[in-house]
């Protein structure tokens, strides 16, 4: 896909890794671009806020999503300039890498999270969710905890920029069976849909999704 496809507009926030051998990012913003030759980011700023010298011919990364698409390309700076504030041309790339991001694109993990059935009122139980995505996922309990269409609500902390954020949604148990192991034991699994009440919620979801995406695709 070509850069002028992608639908960026001027002061989109972007991503630049300066150095492959560091996972530093840089937020950095969309300037502007001159068509087949170069595109203009605001220059990367250290934590005091003064702006990083950047040499000529010196390759960075440039990670950036737009309308669900995850982006990414590798450049040379052209120039850097200081006035009237530091900004940056980066090589104009023929072809730039992007994937779309989809509501239904799940993402592995493994961290436990606490759940209440509330259609049979339960008490609280411990499961381990085990994967997630926009609309829905999998949890896995050594008990049996649900039955299919049972509402559950799910409290699970997610890391958001190494913060975590505490949440609780509601869920509708959609499938189920059990994950055969040795010695003849298994292990109940539980597919399940979000129901939406809490609107903070979904969007701390969604941003958790894509940004586990993302690292997938080393976006980030």
């Amino acid at each position: 896909m070509r850069f002028s496809d992608l639908g960026l507009k001027m002061g989109d926030v972007m991503q630049l890794q300066i150095s492959p051998d560091s996972d530093a990012r840089y937020p950095v913003k969309l300037l502007g671009f001159i068509p087949e030759r170069s595109i203009i980011i605001s220059a990367p700023s250290e934590q005091k806020g003064h702006p990083m010298f950047m040499k000529e011919e010196q390759l960075v990364t440039l990670r950036f999503v737009v309308n669900n698409v995850a982006s990414g390309f590798t450049a040379k700076v052209l120039k850097m300039r200081t006035d009237p504030g530091p900004y940056l041309h980066l090589e104009m790339p023929h072809q730039v890498e992007a994937v779309e991001v989809r509501n239904a694109v799940r993402v592995n993990t493994d961290f436990s999270a606490t759940i209440i059935n509330d259609t049979h009122n339960s008490n609280s139980m411990s499961v381990m969710v085990k994967n997630l995505s926009v609309l829905g996922g999998r949890l896995e309990s050594e008990k049996k905890i649900a039955l299919i269409s049972d509402r559950l609500s799910i409290t699970m902390s997610l890391n958001l920029d190494d913060v975590e954020k505490l949440v609780t949604l509601t869920a509708e148990v959609r499938n189920k069976g059990i994950l055969e192991q040795e010695g003849g034991t298994g292990i109940n699994w539980y597919g399940f849909n979000f129901l939406f009440t809490d609107e903070e919620d979904r969007l701390l979801l969604k941003a958790y999704v894509y940004q586990e995406i993302l690292r997938s695709l080393h976006l980030l």
